[in-house]
């Protein structure tokens, strides 16, 4: 075997690397004219666009008319239908339409939406003085934007209200200002509270409980963590139960010494009887309960007086039968037995009888009190039937609540009276008694709650208001703009079909048969035509093959484009924000006088400027001297490498900075922040890009020739990707350097091949 030392050293020489520098120069000097012509065209393309600015613009008006007209005439047939459904007049519809704008202008919700309310309102029952003389329309507006809802949740949750506590709809400004105070003031939200009041409000109406305590109880109990149906529930199940309960809850009441039921004068008679009779039962229950007591005792005394009988005849059987046995006759001391025995059992049957006649006696008795407490107990449903029948409602549900904290009432007490689901809601509210009381007095004293809050959110936003409320605005404003601009073009739009609706209709009638005969010829042409087409797609998809690098191109074209215009942009930005500090410093010193926030205002918008200005000005000038730079890059490169030697790839990389002007600043390499046109990858066709506005980058040529090889290994080692960083490895006999690439090993190891297979056949070998 022959011994071969593959090692591999590639070193360029003083001759090829200016020859590789000098192209590379070279295509510099091409790339920044291109540049400068990309800018030449670019600046003749303005007009261009221009004029299709203008066309654009066009259509867009087009378009805002078009939706101008659709925005009318769907406002206009909801006003229509709500005033059809009132039977309002002509002049009313037109104060009504005046309401309806006026708000829709003032407001987050647009005329549309706001007319949409008045349809909800009008099916509700709600007339014309109502809605706009009481501030109804208007209330339930307000109502919604404090609620943070859509107008329709905040209708239905408005009227609800109104209808659940029977109240008249120019009282809607009372319920939304309550329930706009009930949840600014607890853990419950406007949605939440809303699905408790559809739940309890029917039944808390029917007891005389308000719709202050009732929103107060359903806001404390989100304090407690149950909200929504788990609330409204609750507290429907608590009030049934003390409107109507059972026998043993009416007992636990009474025993508690709850006293909150309104009766009428009959049902306070009857609950006064009841309390009575409630007495004389428990009176009858404890003496039935004694008598039956008597009774057991009596039944087990019986019981043993018999046994002591059976005991004592049984030892009289057995001392006859002993005597029998033995054939002999009673002794004197057996029959002394026998006597006392006989004697003890007829004291025994003596007691028997008397027992029987107390435990009948006692049975009497027993039977007497049942029949009495089963008769009281008919009397007592009675009586309960006719209290909640009499039964007009409760104090209040503050007033429970007072009274089961007063009496000490335990959890369990709690259950036996409201039932499992009404007792955790009453549970839940006696430890939450304070809040409740406080959210009660809160509401009572809601008036104008809704307006105020509203007024905050509709502040500017440096005095604490809601930026989403005015953006909100004026979209309504835009919005109120587009109804009257579509006003005059949907008159004109129905006037032009009242004239001219029939004379199309005849014209379209008698073109029938030609319209039908032109539809024939349509179909004739298409079945012809589609084959065709079939036929042509394969041609279709090697266009738009075709078309893939251009499109790539005009992309890459776009993205410079936007890269030259950034720096203009930025420009305005910062003249903009120097302008706004100048303003707000005016604005600081005229109108509120404080001399230092006008300081702090001219100096925030200045700074901030004058960066921005100066950023994109140094952006532009190096831009426009593109060419300038291409040229210093050419001769940077011919004064740097006229000497003999290898170049670094540092060196490359400082010397491609240079020439791109507009990207970088000089040979330092300062970044101008422009966008990164490529992140790596490999080209396996001529393309456009652009490179080193990351940093280093490192161009690797993959061809297989010598030349690309040693230009590869020179980039790949100058840039420290050649892997381990040097050193051999041994192949057998080989001693290969880990500096070569896949090529130059693959090269190699071929080359040594031939050598190796001679020697080893001239030893006479057949190979490895």
């Amino acid at each position: 075997m022959v011994d071969t030392d593959a090692k591999l050293k590639i070193n360029l020489d003083a001759k090829q690397a200016r020859a590789s520098l000098n192209a590379l120069s070279q295509a510099f000097y091409i790339a920044g004219n291109s540049a400068s012509r990309f800018g030449t065209v670019a600046r003749a393309s303005f007009a261009g666009i221009a004029v299709g600015a203008a066309a654009f613009g066009a259509t867009k008006m087009v378009q805002f008319l078009n939706q101008s007209v659709r925005t009318f005439i769907e406002f206009n047939d909801t006003l229509a239908r709500t005033g059809a459904i009132m039977g309002a007049s002509g002049s009313d519809l037109n104060k009504l339409e005046k309401e309806i704008r006026e708000i829709g202008k003032s407001t987050r919700f647009t005329a549309a939406e706001v007319g949409e309310a008045a349809n909800k309102l009008a099916i509700a029952g709600v007339g014309y003085d109502e809605m706009v003389s009481d501030k109804a329309l208007e209330n339930l507006v307000k109502f919604a934007i404090a609620g943070g809802v859509d107008i329709q949740t905040a209708t239905n949750i408005g009227i609800a209200g109104v209808k659940a506590f029977g109240m008249e709809m120019n009282q809607l400004g009372l319920v939304s200002d309550v329930l706009t105070r009930t949840f600014t003031r607890s853990n419950v939200d406007i949605v939440s509270l809303g699905e408790g009041l559809k739940f309890v409000a029917p039944v808390a109406f029917s007891a005389g409980i308000s719709i202050q305590e009732t929103a107060s109880a359903v806001g404390a109990l989100g304090n407690a963590g149950l909200r929504g149906t788990i609330a409204g529930t609750g507290l429907r199940m608590a009030i049934n139960k003390l409107l109507k309960p059972t026998f043993d809850a009416t007992r636990a009441m009474n025993d508690l010494g709850l006293n909150v039921k309104v009766l009428s004068p009959s049902g306070q008679a009857a609950e006064n009887q009841f309390k009575s009779l409630t007495i004389e039962l428990d009176r009858a229950t404890r003496e039935s309960m004694m008598l039956k007591t008597e009774l057991k005792a009596l039944n087990d005394t019986l019981t043993e007086t018999s046994i002591n009988q059976q005991r004592n005849n049984l030892a009289i059987a057995q001392i006859r039968q002993r005597a029998s046995r033995q054939n002999r006759d009673l002794t004197e001391q057996e029959l002394k037995t026998i006597t006392r025995l006989e004697e003890a059992n007829s004291s025994l049957a003596l007691s028997e009888q008397e027992l029987n006649l107390e435990r009948t006696i006692q049975q009497h008795k027993l039977s007497q009190v049942t029949a009495k407490e089963k008769e009281m107990k008919e009397e007592s449903t009675e009586l309960l039937r006719t209290i909640e029948q009499q039964t007009v409602g409760i104090t209040s549900l503050g007033d429970v609540l007072d009274q089961l904290a007063a009496s000490g009432a335990t959890t369990t007490q709690i259950l036996e009276v409201f039932g499992v689901r009404g007792g955790t809601a009453i549970a839940s509210l006696v430890s939450q008694r304070e809040s409740f009381h406080g959210l009660v007095e809160e509401t009572q004293n809601a008036t104008g709650a809704t307006n105020e809050y509203t007024q905050s959110l509709q502040r500017n936003v440096e005095d604490g208001g809601s930026a989403l409320e005015s953006l909100r605005l004026f979209m309504s404003k835009i919005t109120e703009a587009m109804i009257e601009i579509g006003r005059p073009l949907t008159i004109m739009l129905t006037k032009l079909t009242d004239a001219f609706g029939d004379d199309i209709m005849n014209a379209i009638s008698d073109l029938m048969p030609e319209i039908k005969k032109l539809g024939e010829e349509i179909a004739i042409g298409i079945a012809f035509a589609l084959p065709l087409v079939l036929d042509a797609l394969p041609d279709i998809i090697m266009l738009m093959r075709a078309l893939v690098p251009v499109i790539m191109i005009v992309a890459v074209a776009f993205r410079i484009l936007m890269a030259l215009i950034q720096p203009f942009a930025q420009v305005l930005v910062g003249i903009f924000e120097i302008l706004r500090g100048i303003v707000e410093m005016a604005y600081q010193l005229l109108v509120k006088r404080d001399a230092k926030a006008a300081f702090n205002a001219i100096k925030d918008g200045g700074i901030s400027g004058v960066k921005n200005v100066l950023a994109g000005g140094a952006s532009i000038a190096l831009g426009m001297a593109t060419g300038g730079a291409s040229k210093f890059a050419k001769v940077g490169m011919a004064r740097g490498f006229g000497k003999a030697g290898p170049m670094s790839f540092k060196q490359t990389v400082g010397v491609s900075r240079a020439g791109k002007a507009g990207f970088t600043a000089g040979a330092s390499g300062s970044s101008m922040m422009m966008p990164e046109f490529h992140t790596g990858g490999i080209i396996s066709q001529p393309s456009i890009v652009s490179a080193g506005e990351r940093g280093p980058e490192a161009i690797i040529p993959l061809g297989n020739s010598s030349k690309d090889s040693m230009n590869r290994n020179k980039v790949m080692m100058e840039s420290g990707l050649s892997g381990s960083g040097g050193g051999n490895v041994s192949i057998q006999n080989m001693n290969v350097s880990t500096d070569i690439s896949k090529f130059e090993l693959e090269r190699m190891v071929k080359n040594a091949m031939v050598t190796v297979l001679n020697t080893s056949s001239r030893r006479g070998g057949s190979g490895f």
